[in-house]
């Protein structure tokens, strides 16, 4: 990752930057507008830019929906095509870019941090499909993977690789490619054999792939206006043509079409996905092996059954009946990401593992010996750490362990000599919690903090959750936190109800006429991080990504005092008017997850705890960093815009001053993937949350006391 210079940290070219005036003066009522007496924030332990924030124009807009009238005057904001609003979100990225010039030494410093523990060259091991040996790498200085056998994706000012399908016949590459950040991927194939793409070959809102056996007929869903998967599409590749055929079409918006192809490639599945009442954690099927990906109250497992196998129909069979193979793993706290596995015939299962003390482990199990090896494990460099003297595998100073079984050992299970893999547990703690919600209900919580760096009590603490479409939250290893985690900070990982929990109904009872339960648990969660003493009472963060960020704002609503500092990254807070409007992305989907709102029942819900319907008149609220794209198809990013101009217009004055919004002008939902900008988007997130948190002015103090 050489070659990069710490002053990039200061060209941010996914903004527009617009000059601030040059005559603006410090004066003594500017002062008075951000600490005024009666705000019990005033204290804010840092410095406010030397201007106020950006006017923003209102327009009145008002609407009535089962007898609720609205007055909503920055309505006029979800037209992104008005001059006006694109002015306005250059006057707001230059007013972020005032308020964090302050931090931009430090911005350097957690950017060269992060990029250290990056090493030079990063690949994945070779996997075996059929007579070819499949792998990715990110040369050393780029910022994005390279799909071997030769495929290179050069840079490009935004790049999302959807899907990658190599033909039974290994003589195609299919993929999908995005590079506005709409996700409007556009399919695209490659003849491997010439590493030529195919010209006349390029299909714009395609979602899934699959291959015939015969190598040349792809399979393939198209997208609708709202970005629902619809139809499934069949082409023939000839000599210079393409000829296609509409294999099925489906009409009702509330279901989904996807397909994939089964393992040895004789058929095409095609799944039609509801939304409701459905939860699968994953299997998958070989020659001689079934996989199944198991939750059994909370506690995930791995297992592999022979098959054929009997099946006796005159009783119920439990798994156990079928004498499965449990995959021993280090930790119940590992997250298991699948690898590609295509080969059918193949008995080498192959997944990634990982945990917020363990950096991704890649290991294989072979199902027909029962034994397991691991392959690789993620490099991590520059952690410093005391040296164990061990004779493993993996160099030191890294702490190796032997691999534990989450399961009981079983009988027939060979040790095959090598179990090592390395984690940071001596230096960083990684412990599960329980906090009790308002009715009683057990909410997980996962803390993770330095050793020596952290004081109980005294650190600050950042607040993570989701709790939406039943998915998990991600707490896989991640080498940026490192630079909170050594200044003392504790990350903490909200597993609430709307996500994944131990069986179906966790998610059923955090969604539609339930999603106040997310958002208490929450609540609950926060107030548990600092009644019991494990964060400081006045230095609690909380971080909520995309309908993450639905959970943030309406608990920063409800209890504004709770939180010091809050990052909403993509956010969805417009719930009420999004849903409202059928015409929007996704937005009939989302009916699933969170209620129709042209129903009055509701309608009554949503309005209860829709963040930007809630905003509480003359509140202090919390430091705030927004960061939105203009190109997101999911969320709009007026949803952005409108929180901080409503959150300006009726909150303390003080408050909002330190409320700021970056919109990205080229960028979509998800960040490019590159690795040197992902370390400089956390770089600026880190150093907002220091910043705002009195921790930027103490370094500057110590610093000046020395000199």
């Amino acid at each position: 990752m050489a070659g990069l210079t710490s002053n990039l940290i200061l060209s941010r070219s996914s903004i527009k930057k617009t000059l601030l005036p040059l005559t603006f003066q410090i004066s003594k009522e500017l002062h008075a507008a951000f600490f005024c007496s009666s705000c019990k924030n005033k204290n804010f332990g840092f410095t406010p830019p030397p201007h106020l924030p950006p006017d923003v124009k209102k327009v009145p807009f008002e609407s009535t929906v089962h007898g609720v009238t609205f007055q909503d005057p920055f309505n006029w904001m979800s037209n992104t095509n008005d001059p006006d609003f694109i002015a306005y979100l250059h006057r707001e990225n230059s007013y972020a870019e005032a308020f964090m010039r302050d931090t931009e030494e430090l911005q350097r410093s957690l950017y060269s941090e992060m990029i250290s523990r990056i090493p030079a060259k990063i690949s994945t091991p070779p996997e075996r499909w059929g007579r070819w040996l499949y792998y990715q790498c990110i040369p050393e200085g780029k910022e994005h993977p390279v799909m071997c056998r030769k495929l290179a994706v050069e840079k490009k000012g935004y790049v999302h690789v959807g899907t990658c399908r190599v033909s039974p016949c290994h003589n195609f590459l299919a993929y999908t490619l995005d590079t506005t950040g709409e996700e409007r991927f556009q399919l695209q194939i490659k003849d491997l054999r010439t590493n030529a793409i195919l010209p006349y070959f390029r299909v714009e809102g395609v979602m899934s792939l699959a291959w015939g056996q015969d190598g040349c007929t792809l399979f393939y869903t198209l997208n609708d206006q709202n970005q629902r998967p619809y139809r499934v599409i069949c082409t023939k590749l000839g000599s210079d043509f393409v000829h296609d055929d509409i294999i099925y079409t489906e009409n009702d918006s509330q279901f989904c079409v996807d397909i994939t192809n089964t393992k040895n490639g004789k058929f095409i599945t095609d799944a039609i996905m509801p939304g409701e009442d459905v939860c699968l954690e994953d299997m998958d099927m070989f020659n001689e092996h079934l996989v199944l990906f198991l939750n059994e109250k909370g506690c995930r497992s791995i297992c592999s059954i022979d098959m054929p196998f009997d099946v006796d129909r005159q009783k119920q069979m439990e798994i156990r009946d079928l004498n499965p193979w449990f995959f021993p793993m280090p930790s119940n706290m590992c997250t298991v990401t699948p690898s590609s596995n295509h080969d059918f015939k193949n008995s080498v299962y192959r997944v990634v593992l990982s945990s917020p003390v363990m950096p991704d482990l890649i290991v294989d199990y072979d199902m027909a010996r029962k034994t397991f090896a691991i392959v690789q494990q993620e490099d991590v460099t520059n952690i410093s750490m005391n040296v164990v003297d061990n004779s493993s595998p993996f160099s030191n100073p890294d702490t190796v362990k032997s691999l534990e079984y989450s399961y009981k050992k079983e009988k027939d299970t060979t040790d095959n000599g090598f179990h090592q893999w390395k984690d940071f547990s001596q230096k960083y703690t990684c412990q599960e919690k329980v906090v009790v919600s308002h009715d009683g209900v057990k909410v997980p919580l996962t803390i993770l903090f330095s050793r020596t760096a952290f004081q109980k009590g005294q650190s600050p603490g950042l607040l993570h959750g989701y709790g939406a479409y039943g998915e998990n939250l991600d707490k896989s290893w991640c080498p940026d936190r490192l630079s909170l985690l050594d200044r003392g900070w504790m990350f903490a990982f909200a597993d609430v109800r709307g996500g994944a929990g131990a069986d179906p109904s966790w998610h059923q009872s955090g969604r539609v006429l339930n999603k106040l339960n997310s958002i208490i648990d929450f609540v609950a969660c926060g107030k548990y991080l600092i009644d019991e003493g494990l964060v400081h009472r006045n230095q609690l963060g909380a971080v909520g990504i995309s309908a993450g960020c639905l959970l943030v704002g309406a608990a920063v609503n409800m209890h504004p005092e709770l939180f010091r500092a809050a990052i909403l990254k993509v956010p969805f807070l417009d719930v009420l008017n999004t849903l409202l409007d059928p015409n929007s992305p996704l937005t009939t989907l989302d009916y699933e997850e969170f209620g129709n709102p042209q129903t009055k029942s509701c309608f009554d819900y949503i309005l209860k705890y829709s963040p930007y319907d809630n905003i509480s008149q003359g509140v202090c609220y919390p430091s705030m960093l927004l960061l939105s794209s203009f190109n997101d198809s999911r969320v709009g990013v007026w949803e952005a815009a409108k929180w901080v101009a409503k959150i300006r217009d009726k909150a303390c004055s003080c408050c909002s001053s330190s409320v700021i919004l970056q919109t990205n002008m080229t960028g979509g939902h998800f960040s490019d993937g590159g690795h040197f900008s992902h370390c400089l988007e956390t770089a600026y997130e880190y150093a907002f949350l220091l910043k705002v948190t009195g921790v930027l002015n103490q370094i500057s103090g110590q610093e000046n006391r020395a000199a």
